[in-house]
């Protein structure tokens, strides 16, 4: 590490020097660590979301900026994503590498930061079901959520809403949380120049580590595919119910359930009258493609309106007509996306079934005999995947796509180029990237460099509808409006994002 200052001491020199007698102290009006006064500069860093050959990277540019302090949560879910089964780095989930949380915060002390560890249970976060594990919903959920503490929201009273938590707590120090920034911009500017001339504490502070490259490999054009109905007939061990089960009520995953993926309820040896009715009682959770004899019933995604129709969400009772004519012998597929358990709202609102949890009726009677599939998607089983042929129709024809490619020196950073497909998650060698869905602003999905290998890569791409020609990159992220102006009036230009990175300024303001 290279400092800017040399004469100056680190933030661990200044704060041991002498020896260590004491922590971190608000007995007073303002922060005291080691009986030193102290003014907390932290960063948000949540080391789950970015990938572990990043974390010093990242780190060494919280610290570049002024920041002496780097602020993480825990993910419960992440942890122990079964009751009894741990995950800290070793314990072999898809996840894994994401967890090392003890050389996290070693590394964080190695760059010169202290860190504020906010383990949970519930964190909030944005993060899937606030970081509870879906496996509780098993269990009780009374007082699953209750105890929070109460948070003050700024908006433009900022200093009025200061001076009321000062009133109520006169004699303890201020703490604001989240003021949110990113990379190297010009607010990563601002806040390192301003916590140069505001800190009254001076110490050393190391160089600003180059921004990594970015490239954009060479397009791609899609040859393989597997159907859905194919990868839905060759599962093994489905399970078999009388009536309609939920994710989590699964008997899988050492009887944990199913937290992520898609979820498909298949029924055969249907007779299906003309023009019959199938109602899926109550709501979806979250979208379901419906599949008769393999082929798609459902209007294709092409605009926000069509999230209130059939086959999302927002409708309650959907009902779709699966035949004009009369069939025999066909079988009925039920394939239910997780687009995850929201973080925060009402108690109730932590009730987050996934998949189908009521009756599904044919012209009002009720369908029994079902065959399950917990198409989770783990990297094993991705990896494992065989059967791939020669395009047989990408048009409104749910399906899996596989293109391979070599590189031949160090993986780089990219980005993914989604922008001419429709919707569906993508798989990096094994991993789940992510989703991609063609409403919104965004068009692309960012590649860490860590993701890929020296030498064969594979990527597969789960889509519900349309599928593009090629699979294409892009060194910069890719944007439907380049430009996004805030309620607040401020104009924010999407040019420069490093993936997973969330920067927050937590200003402490000493009385």
């Amino acid at each position: 590490m290279t400092w800017l200052d040399k004469s100056l001491p680190t933030s661990y020199e200044y704060y041991t020097n002498g020896g260590i007698t004491e922590g971190l102290s608000d007995n007073q009006d303002y922060f005291m660590l080691n009986g030193k006064n102290i003014t907390i500069y932290s960063g948000s860093f949540h080391y789950f979301r970015v990938p572990r050959a990043y974390w010093r990277d990242r780190l060494r540019k919280m610290r570049a900026a002024g920041l002496n302090t780097v602020e993480t949560y825990i993910p419960w879910n992440l942890h122990e994503p079964q009751p009894g089964l741990y995950d800290f780095g070793t314990g072999e989930t898809d996840m894994q590498d994401f967890l090392h949380l003890e050389e996290f915060l070693k590394t964080a002390q190695e760059e010169d930061l202290f860190a504020l560890v906010r383990p949970g249970p519930y964190i909030c976060a944005e993060w899937e079901f606030g970081g509870l594990p879906s496996w509780i919903l098993r269990k009780t959920t009374k007082g699953l959520c209750q105890g929070f503490y109460r948070l003050l929201t700024l908006t433009q009273t900022q200093k009025l809403q200061l001076d009321r938590i000062k009133k109520l707590q006169p004699q303890k120090p201020i703490m604001v949380m989240e003021y949110w920034s990113g990379d190297y911009t010009e607010k990563w500017d601002i806040v390192r120049e301003l916590i140069a001339k505001h800190s009254k504490i001076q110490t050393k502070t190391p160089d600003p580590p180059a921004v990594k490259n970015r490239i954009s490999y060479t397009p791609i054009k899609v040859e393989k595919q597997l159907l859905l109905s194919e990868v839905i007939d060759g599962f093994q061990n489905k399970i078999t119910s009388n009536y309609i089960i939920s994710m989590e009520k699964l008997s899988i995953n050492g009887n944990s359930g199913q937290s992520y993926g898609y979820i498909v309820y298949r029924k055969t040896n249907l007779d299906i009258p003309a023009n019959a009715t199938l109602i899926i009682e109550d709501y979806i959770r979250d979208v379901v493609l419906v599949l008769l004899n393999g082929v798609l019933l459902n209007k294709p995604l092409k605009t926000s309106d069509d999230l209130n129709g059939f086959g999302y969400w927002r409708l309650k009772n959907s009902a779709i007509i699966l035949s004009d004519t009369e069939v025999k012998n066909v079988t009925l597929d039920l394939v239910v996306e997780n687009m995850g358990r929201v973080n925060l709202g009402d108690l109730s609102q932590f009730y987050q079934w996934k998949g189908l949890r009521n009756q599904v009726y044919l012209n009002y009677e009720p369908l029994t005999n079902w065959e399950i599939v917990p198409l989770e998607f783990k990297t094993a089983w991705n990896k494992a995947l065989i059967g791939w042929h020669d395009i047989k129709n990408k048009i409104s024809t749910p399906a899996l796509y596989k293109v391979s490619f070599v590189i031949t020196s160090t993986p780089q950073d990219t980005y993914i180029n989604m922008k001419h497909w429709s919707q569906g998650i993508v798989i990096v060698n094994g991993f789940v990237l992510g989703r991609h869905i063609l409403l919104g602003p965004q068009l692309s999905l960012y590649i860490p460099g860590s993701l890929l290998v020296k030498g064969n890569n594979d990527i597969i791409i789960f889509e519900h509808f349309n599928a593009a020609d090629m699979v294409e990159f892009s060194s910069e992220p890719m944007w439907k409006n380049q430009l996004i102006q805030t309620s607040q009036g401020c104009n924010i230009k999407f040019n420069s994002i490093i993936g997973g990175i969330i920067l927050c300024l937590i200003m402490c303001k000493i009385y």
